[in-house]
């Protein structure tokens, strides 16, 4: 009597996606998330290249085919960052190195400043003073 038997290996390395917005402010909190299409362990390479080219190492929390976190720009130089992000899945296949690029912009232009100086024939009161 003959027997065979048939294994398939998985060979194939995780597709990954990052999500995060395209800007956000030296004074936001950033989500961002790393996606993948199967099942990943709990080890990961994820790290940010600011616009002056240093390297911020990140750790994010891993959940199941993803990695999230919160970021903080907050002390990165104005402009361009990319964050990059490699990932492996419960078999050992490592991902393609991804990365997506993140404007870093000051807050200071989406405040809005108000001038109490009066307006053609409109009088504005502050606190009793007009």
């Amino acid at each position: 009597m003959t027997s065979y038997l048939m294994l398939t290996l998985d060979t194939t390395s995780p597709d990954v996606e990052i999500i995060m917005p395209s800007y956000t402010t030296q004074q936001a909190t950033t989500q961002v998330k790393v996606v993948a299409n199967e099942e990943l362990i709990i080890n990961h390479e994820v790290y940010i290249m600011d616009s002056f080219n240093t390297r911020h190492d990140i750790t994010l929390v891993h959940n199941g085919n993803e990695f999230e976190g919160l970021l903080s720009f907050e002390g990165y130089p104005l402009g361009i960052a990319t964050l990059y992000a490699r990932v492996t899945d419960t078999v050992g296949n490592q991902s393609d190195l991804v990365s997506k690029a993140i404007r870093v912009m000051k807050s200071d232009f989406l405040k809005i400043a108000i001038d109490h100086m009066p307006f053609g024939n409109v009088k504005m009161k502050s606190e009793g003073v007009e």
